[in-house]
């Protein structure tokens, strides 16, 4: 069991990011009482978690984090995104990541219906949880409805859908209908006039569902997209309908949500086939593009998901980083179909400065 914990701080208020890293079920306890620590420590409340790992274990899972949570007076009733996601290198518990808030006011999270709201100085952010449809109807109708409830769930709390500036999106299946759920999400977005949010569209089961959503919405705050970089053209060019990073500019700093990024070259073909090392080292440069587009690098990363289609890609990915002396951020890997066959390796990250 591993653990990093970040803090940037900003203007009456701080960032927190906790990644801790696991293998096992039975270390279920000591990560969460770790985690736990931590944002007591820091005066932190959760904002956002995360938690990979495998269905079975979901419950034993999820309770350990309620023990911990109550023995240090954390919120437990919070809602919690857990990812069906297996670890790679064997086991059953991948690990956690938290994003925090620590308030000079006191506390400034409060869970509301579907997710938690952020009350900051002079602006508020919501993150939504778990937004699906209905799990017997069609996959493509499911995405619809998932779109629909995303929207739904962001004006019941006053905010509009065309805030978002981060989802993460979870399909079951995503090689089988991959090319559809594009073509029902930029049919969504044709209602709104906005610039796409950052995003990761991968393989992930986190319920009944097809497909499920996690919505990162602001209201206040410069949010500044970041739609092609010297690597990669905009997504949008090939039907997938996102931005390749968001940057958010606060009293005090700036955040950039980086999305799930592969081994995609300007025009939006896939380099590298049945060579993972090469396509890892294509998806750090092309993070790194988009990074340096708001000043930032790879230094600047304060959490990461490393999503590979099978061990011998995971491998291959450590060597890289061993090899080219990658920073050593905090990053979970999960096992995850990435949305072509022929890739590898993708990952997705946060970065602050």
């Amino acid at each position: 069991m591993n653990i990093a914990v970040h803090t940037a701080d900003r203007s009456g208020y701080a960032e927190v990011f906790v990644t801790s890293t696991a293998v096992a079920a039975a270390e279920a306890d000591d990560v969460f009482a770790a985690i736990a620590t931590a944002l007591a420590t820091c005066g932190a409340e959760p904002f956002a978690e995360r938690v990979y790992g495998g269905l079975p274990v979901r419950e034993r899972l999820l309770d350990a984090r309620r023990r911990q949570f109550a023995a240090h007076d954390l919120d437990t009733e919070g809602p919690v995104s857990f990812i069906d996601g297996s670890p790679l290198g064997g086991g059953d518990f991948a690990g956690v990541q938290v994003e925090g808030v620590r308030s000079v006011q006191g506390p400034a999270v409060r869970t509301v219906p579907g997710g938690r709201l952020w009350q900051g100085p002079t602006f508020r952010m919501l993150h939504l949880f778990g937004v699906t449809g209905s799990p017997s109807d069609p996959v493509t109708v499911q995405a619809q409805q998932m779109f629909a409830a995303a929207a739904a769930a962001a004006r019941a709390h006053g905010f509009d859908y065309r805030q978002s500036v981060r989802t993460r999106i979870y399909l079951a299946r995503l090689l089988d209908w991959y090319g559809e759920f594009n073509r029902v999400r930029s049919g969504a977005y044709r209602a709104y006039d906005f610039a796409f949010p950052a995003s990761t569209g991968i393989q992930g089961r986190a319920g009944d569902a097809e497909c499920t959503m996690d919505v990162l919405l602001l209201d206040g705050v410069r949010c500044d997209p970041i739609d092609r970089t010297a690597r990669q053209g905009p997504a949008r060019a090939y039907g997938s309908s996102f931005s390749r990073g968001m940057q958010i500019t606060h009293e005090g700093g700036v955040t950039v949500h980086v999305s799930g990024t592969a081994s995609i070259d300007p025009a939006g073909r896939s380099l590298h086939p049945d060579d993972p090392a090469a396509q890892f080292a294509e998806t750090l440069l092309d993070i790194g593009a988009v990074l340096e587009q708001a000043g930032m690098s790879l230094t600047d990363i304060r959490q990461a998901t490393l999503f590979c289609k099978d061990e011998r890609a995971y491998a291959a990915c450590q060597q890289v980083r061993r090899l080219l002396g990658v920073p050593a951020f905090p990053t979970v890997a999960v096992h995850a179909d990435v949305c072509r066959p022929e890739l590898l390796v993708e990952m997705e990250a946060i970065a602050c400065r």
